[in-house]
């Protein structure tokens, strides 16, 4: 992705009131601290979804509703992460059904029996962020067209000619070693993923990383 694609999801993400609401797919979810950093996302507007079943309960999911009204009606930025169990409850949200009253515009809120009309702020804006197969697997097609959707991966944060470059020569090398001693990445990094070596890169190109032996 080119720095002229990535400022035109910083645009979607912070300016845009007309365009739908955003869809971030990932190959894998842990690229979120660079997706925070990128568009300084503050750790409040992070709503964090389970997952195991049993933390998907009532209880839990009426909290997080509370804290995406909240956010709604004060115009913030809100992201929900693996919260897919509250796309019915925010069904009116997602779609930008909204009612206006004497200038105040007001959504609804929907979860089992109750239904509560909620004031919202166009400044509002909901990001959900998901596994690709995750999202294509389990979602239906009426949910995703709810969404602007975005593609991104670790790949695409980093900005300079350096880094790709140093990025070919890291998964070059891991070519050879696995060519030479069959011993797959996932054997040699801990807790590898695909994500794993461009986050690296990312990193470095921030500066120094500091170790502690």
């Amino acid at each position: 992705m080119s720095k002229t694609q990535m400022s035109e999801n910083e645009f979607i993400l912070k300016k845009n009131k007309i365009s739908r609401h955003l869809m971030i797919l990932t190959d894998n979810i842990m690229i979120l601290p660079l997706i925070a950093q990128e568009f300084q996302i503050e750790h409040d507007q992070l709503i964090f979804g389970s997952f195991f079943n049993e933390d998907r309960n009532d209880f839990q999911i009426t909290q997080d509703l509370k804290n995406v009204a909240n956010s709604i009606s004060l115009g913030k930025l809100v992201v929900l992460v693996q919260e897919d169990q509250l796309f019915e409850p925010l069904y009116d949200l997602l779609n930008q059904n909204y009612s206006e009253y004497s200038g105040q515009y007001f959504t609804r809120i929907s979860f089992g029996p109750t239904r509560k009309i909620t004031p919202i702020s166009l400044d509002s804006r909901i990001i959900v962020m998901m596994d690709k197969t995750n999202a294509y697997t389990t979602l239906s097609p009426a949910i995703l067209n709810r969404f602007e959707k975005q593609l991104l991966t670790a790949q695409d944060f980093i900005k300079t000619k350096m880094g790709l470059k140093i990025l070919e020569i890291i998964e070059d090398a891991f070519q050879k070693i696995e060519s030479f001693s069959e011993i797959k990445k996932d054997k040699l990094i801990l807790c590898y993923n695909q994500e794993t070596i461009p986050s690296l890169v990312v990193k470095l190109e921030q500066g120094p990383i500091k170790t502690i032996i």
